[in-house]
Formats: C-alpha cells, sequence, structure tokens
C-alpha cells in the first residue's frame, strides 16, 4: 500500500520539463541548485553562483559568465552536455597543453642524452632527474589548464569550498584582530 503523501524529493521538478519556477541540481558544481533569479530572467547557482540563461523552448541551460558557454539540455531527469560545434578553442587548449609537456622536458632531457658527461663524472642522473621533474610540474599545470577548460564538477566544488575556508580564515582573523 502507498502513502497518500510521498516524500517530496530534494528537487520537486523530477520527471517534468525545465521551467523558471523550480530548482534544478547545478550543472556545473553537482552541489547547487540552480534557480531564478529575483526579478530577473536569469538563473543562478545556489553554491558555485554561475549565472545562466534559459531557452525554455529547447529545455536548454547556458552558463553565462564563463568562456567559452557551455550549454545543457534537460532530459526530464537530469542535465545532459550539448557538445559545441565551434571547438576552435578545446583544439588550442589541448595544443597548448602538449606544447607545455613536450617541449620543456624535450629542451632538457634530450641534452642529457646526447651529450653525456665527460669521464666519469656523476652529473649525468642530475639531468635526467631534472628532466623528469620538468615533466612531472609540466603535466600537472596541462592538466589544470584542461580541468580550469572544463569546469569538471569535482574541482569547481572544490575550488569553491577551498575560496569559501580562505574567506572564513579570513573573516577570523580579522574578528580576533578587532577584539584585542
Amino acid at each position: 500500500m502507498q502513502p497518500n503523501n510521498p516524500t517530496p524529493s530534494r528537487f520537486s521538478r523530477l520527471s517534468r520539463s525545465f521551467n523558471l519556477q523550480d530548482t534544478y541540481p547545478c550543472p556545473i558544481c553537482r552541489n547547487g541548485t540552480v534557480q531564478n533569479m529575483v526579478m530577473m530572467e536569469t538563473l543562478s547557482c545556489s553554491f558555485c553562483r554561475h549565472i545562466f540563461s534559459a531557452d525554455l523552448s529547447l529545455q536548454i541551460l547556458r552558463v553565462e559568465d564563463t568562456f567559452p558557454k557551455l550549454t545543457w539540455i534537460w532530459n526530464r531527469d537530469r542535465w545532459r552536455t550539448q557538445t559545441p560545434r565551434d571547438s576552435d578553442l578545446t583544439y588550442l587548449v589541448w595544443f597548448t597543453s602538449a606544447f607545455l609537456i613536450i617541449i620543456p622536458a624535450l629542451m632538457i632531457g634530450l641534452p642529457a642524452y646526447v651529450f653525456p658527461p665527460i669521464g666519469g663524472l656523476q652529473l649525468n642522473s642530475f639531468s635526467i632527474v631534472w628532466g623528469e621533474m620538468t615533466l612531472g610540474l609540466h603535466s600537472l599545470i596541462a592538466a589544470w589548464l584542461l580541468v580550469e577548460h572544463y569546469q569538471l564538477p569535482s574541482y569547481v566544488a572544490a575550488k569553491i569550498t577551498l575560496d569559501r575556508t580562505i574567506e572564513q580564515l579570513k573573516d577570523r582573523i580579522k574578528n580576533q584582530f578587532s577584539m584585542q
């Protein structure tokens, strides 16, 4: 026997079409809720504070405060990413990331193999370690560039949580010094 009053879910609009009156999970951070801004025809996230515009006829949500403009389609259950047709920036980001990884590591590592140290000096291992460190650190920089470009939800949530923690620490320090 089913109860007459089912417990409402976190998002009351599940299995319904996209409209401006309901709240939806944020497609960027996946932690906050996207809802209509007061007296405006835009939406915003309660957690990551991104601003969105909506096309209700196509059931599309587009983020307005980033470049490139990311879009999602509401499929009555969750957001589905709509791939952009113009991907020139994506190619540029991938090319820059590959260039950032390969060229500096080659500039440091290749001379270590082509021109080994004279005689029995033990400096060869230093050049190899230096090249490996360059490859590792530049790979981290390239990974950061790609994550920033694609705005992965876990990354966005971690970044916002870190910003809020820093703000709270600043407020505590400020309050501590103002009380003395």
